[in-house]
């Protein structure tokens, strides 16, 4: 596999041919921003786009539009498909999320959000409620989100078919069409971001929108992911004059929100966010390239740009040393921040017969 290496004012790019999957290296600072190299290589989703991409484990769990189902892949980069409903297949899978402690993995199919075992691949619950494709799915310990359009259904979480009830909260969002949603991993509240660049932050207890901005971002927002302490928020949007935003937002009492600070976002719209579990770093994927920044500065740590669009991202959650992304062609990739040892030197030639 080679490489083409440019070096300009944002940095180093690399450009990898042939490639189908790629785990990159990203070296620590060392007062420069981290590089990342390429690991391994492997492909993943034949039938289409990757629609959504979450760690389980340290395994990835990821679904594609085209797919029969969920696929498992491990950390040594082998696939273990999931069975799921039979219509799966030809309706297609439009976003992931998973319920770590719970065992489950869910997804977006259709007018339903289908929750299957981990462990066996059997299909628990499939949630309905909705009058059309349910387009983003969130979950915390305790609640299922869905949107469809403007419509946001939350359900209580339960496992069995038998304890699955109706929604407890049906919401018509008064901003448009939701597409992007994400639970505060303390459970506390529920963020909503929308096409016409709208952000919503709903508590969790009494569920009531205590934050609602009509103008979050100058073009729809693709995606809002809280910090690991629940004390921050991001948000990303797509295109717009200047190319896509990420915005940083300190949630304060209440769920009040207030803007931190501009990251500058991508040339081109930002697709997807994702926080690491230390909170130290903010990934993001856009058209060709995944950013991995600095959480406390606006500016980037490193980047990379390869021959592929990314449109889903995600950390492991053991630690920041891994991520994964995939992509519009179906492929998979993670990247590691992990030094790689150095390579030994060769042992000196012999001299007069004997080895040094």
């Amino acid at each position: 596999l080679q490489f083409l290496y440019l070096i300009g004012p944002r940095g180093m790019r690399a450009w990898a041919a042939g490639a189908v999957l790629l785990v990159l290296h990203v070296l620590p600072a060392t007062g420069t921003a981290p590089e990342m190299a390429e690991m391994w290589v492997s492909p993943r989703h034949d039938a289409g786009e990757v629609a959504g991409v979450s760690y389980f484990g340290d395994r990835l769990a990821s679904g594609g539009k085209g797919d029969p189902g969920i696929v498992l892949t491990s950390g040594a980069g082998d696939p273990v498909a999931l069975a799921g409903d039979p219509f799966v297949g030809s309706v297609g899978v439009k976003a992931v999320a998973v319920a770590q402690e719970e065992g489950v993995i869910l997804a977006a199919v259709g007018w339903s959000v289908a929750m299957w075992d981990a462990a066996t691949g059997e299909e628990r619950v499939a949630y309905w409620g909705h009058l059309g494709d349910v387009e983003a799915v969130a979950c915390s310990s305790s609640y299922l989100a869905a949107s469809a359009g403007s419509s946001l259904l939350v359900w209580k979480l339960n496992l069995s078919p038998s304890q699955r009830g109706p929604p407890l909260m049906n919401f018509s969002m008064p901003l448009g069409e939701v597409t992007s949603l994400a639970f505060a991993p303390s459970g506390a509240y529920l963020a909503a971001g929308g096409t016409g660049g709208s952000l919503t932050v709903f508590e969790t207890v009494g569920w009531t929108a205590k934050a609602r901005l009509t103008a979050a971002h100058g073009a729809g927002v693709t995606s809002v992911q809280f910090s690991p302490d629940s004390a921050k928020l991001v948000s990303a949007s797509g295109e717009s004059p200047n190319g896509g935003s990420l915005f940083l937002w300190t949630v304060s009492a209440h769920a009040s929100l207030a803007k931190e600070h501009d990251f500058g976002g991508h040339a081109q719209e930002v697709l997807e966010v994702a926080w690491s579990p230390s909170g130290e770093y903010v990934a993001t994927v856009g058209h060709g390239e995944a950013l991995l920044w600095t959480a406390a500065a606006p500016g980037a740590l490193a980047y990379v740009t390869a021959p592929h669009h990314a449109v889903a991202v995600a950390f492991a959650p053991q630690g920041d040393q891994v991520l994964a992304t995939g992509d519009r062609e179906g492929r998979l990739r993670q990247f590691t921040t992990v030094t790689p040892p150095p390579t030994p030197p060769p042992p000196p030639p012999p001299v007069n017969g004997v080895d040094l």
